[in-house]
């Protein structure tokens, strides 16, 4: 979800940041403090370079338990900051906000302008990742205001932190986003112009690629492509070209896209594209994304199957490892910052213990000691308080990753079903359409069997493919929830395969908790699942039930049962999962008369 354009690159820009802050700021700190957190500022640079977020917000807690006790410099703000960069690449929008709000009250204190465009401009950020655009837009052009010009006095070892074209660029985006073409053309065209006179080269075809972009969509194919030809005319002139190859990339499918419209397509171009990205390693997965997205319109329209094929292959490939990244980025520095949070806690006890030993063997009288005891406690009373602040932050950083995990889980199921639907759906009716071609009047008895044999079972698997489609995450589930589309399930089966199911739900049912619903159609797909391929059932049931905020869901066939060496597959393996990550208990045994009885209880 990150911004389509010009991302602010902070890191690079971080070292002369660093050395203006600790000269700003050494009056609240010691020399061997200021040396003490510019050293663990250099760690969390170190370790953001490398996408390694946990670790960098492990020093970065190191950092606050410094100045938490300072009153707000410089460094102050390079902390909240640093930490928006860390929400942002986790993509933690509410708590991103919250952050960049406070390193603005320290930019407001300083009274620095170049602070006050950088926290600005975070904030815009964060408005057009929550789709807050009137913010955005209001953010962004308070940021334009307060940036700095070449001719300012003071401060011109970082104000470079937020420059002018990177804003520009964010401007762009709220207005691409608000479908304000003409305005995003005129952001882009300033944002250009400035880069290029500061001979920033890869926000210059950043421009090039988005103008062009916006051209196409307003239908002017003809010069669009010229602004594609010229992005790509930039990076192969720049010296720096691994810094662009996720730009180069994406111009060979725009200029196939212009020349599809133009009816003047040249197949090997976005092939050429192809062979570059495949020859690359670590290009950027979102500008990846892109171009593969684009080639598989192209291909569908111009009905290259192989390539097609190829190219869906790889686009599973970015979005699985997309989504495993994000949402291991989000526990790893949820489960981290939690660790961290009580190794600050233990290191402040310690702390308070060595300065009330310390004071107890140096001072003797009665004063002394009953002052320390006071101060023990005031001590401990704060640190308490500080640490149910921090749980209760701790619990609000658990819920957003859990509603992560299930908008992850729900997003793949809608990506697998509708490439199910249109990639092998697709192909399906193409192998029926080859078929139609033949001429079944010149085939002999025995081809013309072959012919209808190969034609039913075409028309089957395409069948099987449509239901697995559907079943995977029906609209009635997202619309009207679990019950709703338990019983589309059920409907949907009942119509073309031999084991007949009945549904037998409570009408006193309501809602329940979204992941809670998700799970429990989960757990329903995979056991009716089981029982379709292995039980050779006529009838099963599914039973769902609620009494004492006790909810039971009993699913029961009259198939072959379970067999005495049978072993917990990947399915039951899954379910007994699904169930202990909701707090349930499940059990699963053979019927006296037959078939098998899975039994689960939650409490609800």
């Amino acid at each position: 979800m990150k911004p389509f354009i010009f991302l602010v690159f902070l890191m690079n820009l971080w070292g002369a940041f660093i050395t203006v802050a600790l000269g700003q700021s050494s009056e609240n700190l010691s020399p061997q403090e200021s040396a003490t957190v510019k050293k663990y500022f250099q760690k969390v640079d170190d370790f953001m370079n490398d996408d390694n977020y946990d670790s960098a917000q492990y020093w970065l807690n190191r950092v606050d338990l410094l100045l938490t006790i300072k009153k707000p410099t410089y460094f102050t703000y390079l902390f909240h900051s640093r930490q928006c960069e860390i929400y942002y690449f986790n993509n933690l929008v509410e708590i991103g906000i919250k952050e960049a709000n406070k390193g603005l009250a320290v930019a407001k204190l300083v009274n620095d302008r170049s602070l006050l465009a950088d926290s600005y401009n975070f904030l815009g950020l964060f408005y057009i990742n929550s789709e807050q655009l009137k913010n955005a837009e209001t953010s962004l052009l308070k940021a334009l205001n307060y940036t700095l010009e070449d001719n300012d006095q003071g401060k011109a070892d970082y104000y470079n932190l937020t420059q002018k074209y990177h804003i520009y660029g964010n401007l762009a985006e709220v207005y691409i986003n608000q479908l304000q073409y003409g305005k995003a053309i005129t952001a882009i065209d300033s944002s250009m112009k400035l880069a290029l006179q500061k001979g920033k080269v890869r926000p210059y075809a950043l421009g090039q690629f988005t103008k062009a972009e916006l051209l196409l969509k307003q239908g002017n194919a003809q010069a669009a492509m010229q602004y594609y030809e010229q992005a790509q005319r930039t990076c192969n002139q720049a010296k720096d070209f691994t810094n662009l190859r996720d730009v180069y990339l994406v111009t060979f499918s725009g200029i196939a896209k212009c020349q599809l419209q133009l009816n003047r397509l040249q197949k090997e171009l976005i092939s050429t594209g192809l062979d570059f990205y495949q020859n690359q390693k670590d290009i950027n997965r979102y500008y990846s994304l892109l171009f593969i997205n684009d080639a598989i319109q192209i291909f569908k329209q111009t009905k290259d199957y192989k390539l097609l094929a190829e190219c869906l292959e790889i686009k599973s490939d970015i979005e699985n490892q997309n989504v495993k990244g994000s949402l291991k980025k989000l526990e790893t520095t949820v489960n981290v910052s939690l660790r961290n949070e009580k190794k600050v806690l233990e290191m402040e006890l310690q702390k308070v213990k060595a300065y009330q030993e310390n004071e107890r063997n140096r001072e003797q009288n009665l004063t002394i000691i009953l002052g320390l005891v006071a101060l023990i406690v005031g001590i401990l009373i704060w640190t308490n308080q500080k640490l149910v602040a921090k749980n209760r932050e701790l619990v609000q950083k658990n819920q957003a990753i859990s509603a992560a995990l299930l908008q992850g889980q729900t997003t793949e199921r809608k990506r697998i079903a509708a490439d199910l639907h249109d990639s092998l759906g697709s192909t399906m009716s193409a192998l029926n359409w080859s078929l139609e071609a033949i001429d079944i009047k010149k085939l002999n008895p025995h081809e013309q069997e072959v012919y209808k044999h190969v034609k039913k079972t075409i028309s089957q698997a395409h069948d099987q493919v449509r239901l697995l489609s559907h079943n995977l995450l029906p609209d009635e589930f997202e619309k009207q929830g679990l019950t709703e589309a338990l019983r589309y399930l059920i409907r949907k089966i009942n119509q073309n395969i031999t084991t007949h199911f009945n549904l037998d739900i409570d009408p006193q049912i309501g809602r329940f908790d979204k992941r809670v619903e998700f799970e429990l159609y989960s757990i329903c797909l995979e056991l009716v699942n089981n029982i379709l391929k292995h039980s050779k059932a006529t009838h099963a049931t599914i039973q769902l039930r609620v009494e004492n905020q006790q909810l039971s869901l009993v699913v029961t066939d009259n198939g072959l049962g379970l067999f005495e060496n049978t072993s917990d597959g990947k399915g039951l393996k899954n379910i007994k999962d699904r169930i202990e990550s909701l707090g349930g208990a499940w059990t699963m045994k053979n019927n006296p008369n037959g078939g098998v009885c899975s039994h689960l209880t939650l409490r609800i």
